[in-house]
């Protein structure tokens, strides 16, 4: 099984996109209000399609209902929720350790 182990942030979010939502809104955004770029989006959604992946969710953003959420939503609007198959333990550990506990159960 192909797994894809993704974090959000400047990964599906970019500098680049929240410069442009900043010129259009002239507001800030930080935390789960940050814009998730449309582009990165969807190079994610053409890499699960053709190296038949799933994804397992590494982000900070999984510690919370807020974060998971909003994760959630955001690749359920590009169809990519139903790849979806978890997400790294808490461990309060270097990701990578994380990374190796989820791997350890499979």
């Amino acid at each position: 099984m192909n797994i894809i182990f993704l974090d959000i942030d400047g990964v599906l979010n970019s500098h680049r996109k929240l410069i442009e939502v900043y010129k259009k809104t002239h507001k800030p955004h930080s935390g789960y209000n940050y814009p998730f770029d449309e582009i990165c989006l969807n190079n994610l959604k053409e890499l699960v399609e053709k190296t038949n992946s799933k994804i397992v969710i590494t982000s900070s953003w999984r510690k919370d209902e807020e974060g998971r959420t909003k994760i959630i939503q955001t690749l359920k609007d590009y169809s990519l929720d139903q790849y979806i198959i978890g997400y790294t333990p808490i461990l309060h550990q270097k990701r990578g350790i994380e990374i190796k506990a989820y791997l350890d159960t499979l």
